[in-house]
């Protein structure tokens, strides 16, 4: 089985790719390979007006797709890297942002590829609290079906402020479609509280400073 761990980026942070690379590096499992892949859009993506302190060299695990950089319309990117991905075989995808940490040893132990979709769930206070729509900046674990099944019922869905959001499109498609997510406490959201993270998968807010720590020793985060 293939595995894609795709970082969404945007150009703009292009400067954290390589403390997040170092980050993420490990290895597979006999049953699984792994890739990690950082995607991006064509357009400069200077959000609220700053500019990127620096052009970094591309790296081959890099890929700049076809689609606008912009915050606001990721949903055309995540379409994009689902397109890409199962263009390439993936059988699964784990979609995180330039601002998660993610233990990927503690991924590959967690079973998750028994399910088409796995995150952390809205009712317990992520996403703005909509029950079923699956946090973003924690990571969101998909199958190959649920890739599909996302890539061919989006165009379906009605207009509103989901279109904004990837992680609400994502959780109110598959919904429509009727897959069913699975929730994983292990996949953490420090707004709701602390825990350990030398328990969790993933979690949200890291920086390349809090990658540097994270090397220095684990422990609670409290926010």
């Amino acid at each position: 089985m293939k595995l894609l761990i795709a970082v969404v980026q945007c150009t703009r942070d292009r400067w954290r790719i390589p403390a997040h690379r170092e980050m993420l590096k490990g290895k597979g499992t006999p049953s699984m390979q792994v890739d990690v892949r950082f995607f991006y859009g064509r357009q400069p993506g200077f959000l609220f007006g700053k500019e990127p302190v620096c052009e970094p060299e591309r790296g081959p695990d890099e890929v700049e797709l076809d689609v606008d950089d912009g915050y606001y319309v990721l949903v055309q990117k995540v379409c994009a890297i689902f397109e890409w991905a199962l263009a390439r075989d993936y059988q699964f995808v784990m979609k995180i942002d330039a601002d998660t940490f993610l233990d990927v040893p503690k991924l590959l132990q967690a079973g998750f590829e028994q399910h088409d979709w796995v995150g952390l769930m809205g009712d317990k206070g992520a996403s703005g609290g909509v029950a079923h729509c699956t946090s973003g900046g924690v990571g969101i674990w998909l199958s190959r079906k649920a890739m599909w099944t996302f890539l061919a019922t989006y165009p379906e869905m009605p207009a509103g402020k989901m279109h904004q959001w990837d992680d609400w499109a994502l959780s109110l498609t598959l919904a429509k479609a009727g897959i069913k997510p699975v929730n994983s406490d292990l996949l953490w959201n420090f707004d709701l509280g602390p825990a350990d993270k030398e328990k969790l998968i993933s979690w949200h807010g890291w920086t390349p400073d809090a990658g540097r720590a994270e090397q220095r020793g684990g422990g609670e985060w409290k926010g």
